[in-house]
This record gives structure tokens, sequence and C-alpha cells, in this order.
């Protein structure tokens, strides 16, 4: 058999496959599988820094997720948020949420230059129920490392925004470098 390149393929293409498969009645039944619910699929990156402003609860980051995104059971969402906190004394917390289940809640040690990281996994196990895990990281002089686990109820059939935010005293106490959200079938 002889390979023909027919040219590149370029982001954000899809590939469909048709196939066909004969169920146990003998029936013919026709499937088309999209090559993103093949592969883990980068449905979100953001890489312009955002610092908070002056006092009180901001928004840093957030993206709104489909509705209907997290269809079938064993599916997810791998989320990656990343940033850095100013070395003052100013208090600096640091939450991120997967709709409205807070899934953690940090707060970086002051009086050193601090960066962070939050890996958070989302699996659906049934229609409006998920698993969540995330990870915590944070450099500096004193290092802080957390790990935690949970279960949600997110009505998937509606759009669920994904958020991280940050509370402190004064501007850029709280930066967020990064979101990356990554689908997983």
């Amino acid at each position: 058999m002889k390979n023909t390149n027919i040219g590149a393929i370029t982001s954000p293409t899809i590939i469909s496959i048709q196939s066909w498969i004969r169920d146990t009645s003998g029936k013919i039944n026709s499937y088309i599988l999209n090559s993103d619910e093949v592969n883990q699929t980068k449905i979100h990156a953001a890489t312009t820094a955002i610092g908070n402003v002056g006092s009180g609860v901001d928004v840093l980051m957030s993206y709104v997720l489909d509705s209907n995104k997290l269809y079938k059971n064993a599916g997810g969402l791998r989320i990656t948020a990343w940033g850095t906190g100013a070395n003052n004394a100013n208090s600096k917390a640091l939450k991120i949420y997967f709709g409205s289940q807070l899934l953690g809640s940090f707060a970086l040690t002051a009086s050193q230059a601090n960066n962070w990281k939050i890996t958070a996994l989302i699996i659906r196990t049934a229609v409006s129920k998920q698993d969540w895990s995330h990870d915590f990281l944070q450099t500096g002089t004193a290092n802080q490392l957390s790990l935690l686990v949970g279960e949600s109820t997110q009505d998937e059939t509606t759009a669920l925004t994904i958020k991280c935010t940050g509370e402190a005293v004064a501007n850029n106490d709280i930066t967020q470098e990064g979101l990356l959200i990554e689908f997983l079938p």
C-alpha cells in the first residue's frame, strides 16, 4: 500500500471517523467519533497576567464551560492555574471554583515572593455528579503543598464557570499568570 501526503492538518481541525458496527440483534449501527473525543484536548488557554485590584475579592481568570461538555461518565477536565504572590506583609487568599463548588482555598505566605500552581481534576461519575481532586503548590522561602479530594453536584446541562479569585489588600498582591483547561474524554 502506498502512503500519500495530502497536506497538513491545522488546528483547530476536528477529524471525524465514521464506522459501522453490527449489534447483537444483527442491526447495523453507525457511529461518528470526533478526534477531540479520542485525545486529550485543550479547550482554553490564557496567559495574560491578571492581578487583584485593591482590597476585596477579585476574579483573576475565568472560563465558561459550555453546557453538556461533560456528557459522559468517566470523562472530565484538567484545570491548571498558576501565578505569583507579592513579597509584602499583606494577607493573600487564593480560591479556585468549578461552577459554584469551591475546590480549594489557599493562604499565600506573607513576606516572601511566591510562585503558586493549582492542578485540579474533575471527573463525571453520573448525571450532575463529579469527583474532583486538586493539588496546590507554593514555592518561596517557605513552601506549601496540599492535596484535597471531594465530590460535587454541578449540573452539566448548564454552562459552568471555572475561575480563580484573589482576595488581598493592595494591587497585584496576587497575580494569575495562566489558566489552562483540558478536556479528558
